[in-house]
């Protein structure tokens, strides 16, 4: 047993030199990557300890009642684990405060009163093998040592949790009560986040450099930026994080806390969506509003004044709805048990017909649909009509131009409709005069001028039209981006690239190689000539406005298909999207939707691709890589590219190899494409090889780990 104890007595001095050794030089160590897991097990190894300490603490007290032989055997046995455990678990702290989240007041004192308990521990485990005589010593060392502990852990849970996370239930019942005139925000958004998110993420601990605690520091945002886009669900990070699957380091809240709920997610997104208003108070909304009950399921005090419509139709079954819910449609319940629903669809590039009819199935059920931004067209409008109970509409930024809301004379109950940016013009006032309920219309950026809107009003007395913000004529304003009138990134052979501006007259200027467009670069006169890949960007200008933000396309020409392909490595779960056929399927990704079905990602191994093009081959002379590039999730750009042709799957030589630039800071999430060129072959098989970074670099918040790599398509040209 000396043996023994000699041995780990000179582990724990060890341990305790290299502890005071990383505290007085800690600014000057850079912690390998390898280490860190070591660190975040600090919150899992500190339990021990803990326990340890008080333990000896409770064992002093029964002292009399114990034999003293065994009494001094157990306590120093006690001894030599608290003191291993307590230098371990600093240690594991100090690597842990490395990575940076927290802030350096925070983190200061619980770092020295968590280096001043294994000190003590030390200290008690010195005194019990030299002056056991001294009783005294030992019994105001252990004192100290608990109380130290006591201090060491207040301040770690200040620093996890937050400053008031003990007396936080109390201090949240003395809020103010909820009234109409409460923001919608501080009801019913805020408290969500002060429940899920600030325990990670508060003016003591900022992981990713965010602090949720205020709302000052909620719109600064953290180390990529602003947490959310207001009007761009899928562009937030906000609801990105919470997307991702909970076995990512990066989903928020992390995996082992308490999640959000369908509800609260639901929330979240369609106030960012409404344009993410944090002043807007309870009674401005109408009661049928999805993002008002989507509210006043989660507010805690009851909201008086408005009450929800009353319905008398059957509800759709629970078999129905779930059917009809898919990554580009959303189908839920108005509220809590009742029986109307909402419907949204998404994504205008995977838009189809198809997606809206099958809405038939809960026609009588249906009270509320947004089909915004969406390639809409005014035949298609037949099927909304047969939504009998239909309550409001959303048409804004479709491509319909009006003759088609003819055919809305079926929605007898409709009493909201939006035509924001939409080619409708006065031409419609005959439909709208149909529509029995109907009481306001959005036509703000139309073809309806703001005098031809007052000669509608007059003749439709029962309804209001709203044409949204009317500038001074001597105010300046921003123009809207430029748009890509073709609508979609893949572009038919010999198709050109068509831009197109919603304001008569604005000069758009352009550039095809990803730099920044201004009134120098070329200006758009007709439609662009597209060679295999482009990154197009575009402003607008015109005078007396202000010039517009820069618009980015991303846009490929399609390519040659091969009679058959295969992957020869296997994507990651759950990244797998269809197999070969995301390939060569057409349907691109989303840069900031990673669970996007289109994604293939690699991390482990590179994405290795086969192409056959059969015994009679075309000839092949260029191919271009379409990847993601999403940093913030660890989606890098690949660390080479490599095309390889043969006549025989087994026998093939390299025809070209690309090492692509990297990144030197965060950036905005993007789709990219890496162009190779290749003598013009003709031959059976090509293989293409991305390789992902094996490690992230040095600025990257994950430096040292693996990065991925993430593809969509992969175009093959001919000469």
């Amino acid at each position: 047993m000396n043996t023994i104890e000699k041995i780990l007595s000179n582990v724990i001095f060890g341990l305790q030199v290299l502890l005071l050794f990383l505290l007085l030089f800690e600014q000057h160590i850079s912690l390998p990557y390898w280490l860190q897991p070591l660190g975040r097990m600090h919150p899992l190894l500190l339990h021990l300890p803990i326990g340890f300490l008080l333990m000896l603490g409770l064992f002093q007290l029964v002292k009399k009642e114990v034999d003293p032989g065994a009494f001094f055997a157990l306590r120093r046995f006690g001894l030599y684990l608290t003191a291993f455990t307590a230098v371990l678990t600093a240690i594991m702290g100090l690597f842990l405060a490395r990575e940076g989240a927290y802030t350096a007041s925070a983190l200061s004192l619980h770092k020295w009163t968590g280096v001043a308990v294994s000190l003590l521990v030390y200290v008690l485990l010195l005194i019990e093998q030299h002056t056991r005589q001294q009783p005294r010593y030992f019994k105001l060392t252990l004192l100290a040592s608990i109380l130290t502990l006591l201090a060491a852990g207040h301040f770690g849970a200040s620093l996890t949790h937050g400053e008031n996370f003990v007396l936080e239930p109390l201090l949240r019942q003395s809020r103010p009560p909820i009234t109409e005139e409460t923001p919608l925000f501080e009801a019913a958004i805020m408290p969500i986040l002060e429940e899920k998110c600030t325990g990670c993420h508060n003016a003591r601990k900022r992981k990713g450099q965010l602090d949720m605690s205020t709302v000052p520091a909620l719109l600064k945002g953290g180390e990529n930026g602003p947490i959310w886009v207001a009007g761009e669900v899928e562009s937030s990070h906000l609801i990105q994080h919470i997307h991702l699957p909970l076995d990512d380091d990066d989903h928020m809240p992390p995996k082992g806390k308490p999640q959000l709920t369908a509800e609260e997610i639901q929330l979240l997104e369609n106030w960012i969506a409404s344009g993410a208003d944090l002043r807007k108070p309870l009674k401005a909304f109408q009661a049928e509003e999805p993002l008002y009950h989507l509210a006043a399921q989660v507010i805690e005090s009851p909201i008086k004044g408005k009450a929800a419509p009353a319905y008398d139709f059957a509800p759709a079954s629970a078999e129905t709805i779930k059917a009809l819910n898919n990554p580009f449609r959303s189908l839920r319940p108005e509220s809590f048990n009742s029986p109307a629903l909402h419907a949204q669809l998404f994504v205008r590039q995977t838009y189809e017909p198809r997606q809206l009819r099958e809405l038939t199935a809960v026609k009588e059920q249906l009270v509320y649909l947004n089909l915004s931004g969406l390639p809409i067209k005014d035949d298609e409008l037949k099927t909304v009509g047969e939504f009998q109970n239909l309550r409001k509409l959303v048409l804004n930024g479709t491509d319909i131009k009006g003759e088609g809301l003819i055919e809305l004379a079926g929605c007898r109950q409709l009493h909201s409709l939006a035509l924001s940016n939409t080619a409708v013009d006065t031409s419609i006032a005959a439909a709208l005069a149909r529509l029995p309920a109907l009481k306001e219309v959005f036509i703000w950026n139309t073809r309806i001028s703001e005098p031809q809107a007052q000669a509608m009003q007059a003749a439709l007395p029962q309804l209001k039209l709203h044409l949204g913000y009317q500038p001074d004529s001597s105010e300046k304003l921003k123009l809207s981006r430029p748009l890509l009138k073709n609508g979609k990134e893949i572009l038919e052979p010999e198709e050109r690239i068509v831009l197109a501006h919603q304001f008569e007259g604005a000069r758009v200027y352009y550039t095809l190689d990803g730099s920044e467009p201004d009134s120098t670069s070329p200006l758009y006169e007709g439609p662009l000539e597209l060679k295999y890949y482009a990154h197009l960007r575009a402003r607008a200008y015109q005078q007396a406005w202000l010039p517009s933000d820069v618009a980015d396309f991303t846009v490929f020409e399609k390519g040659l298909m091969p009679q058959e392909g295969k992957l020869l490595s296997i994507p990651e779960p759950p990244y797998q999207g269809k197999g070969f056929a995301s390939l060569t399927d057409g349907h691109k990704g989303h840069a900031g939707n990673l669970s996007f079905p289109g994604w293939l990602g690699f991390r482990k191994q590179p994405f290795v691709a086969l192409y056959d093009f059969g015994e009679q081959p075309p000839v092949v002379s260029h191919f271009t890589l379409s990847y993601c590039e999403n940093i913030n999730q660890y989606v890098m750009p690949p660390r080479y590219v490599e095309i390889w042709g043969g006549n025989s799957e087994h026998s093939m030589k390299k025809l070209a190899r690309l090492l692509p630039a990297q990144p030197h800071t965060y950036g905005p999430n993007a789709i990219k494409g890496i162009d190779l060129s290749i003598t013009p072959a003709t031959y059976r098989y090509y293989k293409i090889i991305a390789a992902p970074l094996s490690r992230l670099p040095a600025w990257h918040r994950g430096k040292g780990d693996k990065a991925w790599v993430f593809v969509d398509e992969v175009f093959v040209y001919g000469e």
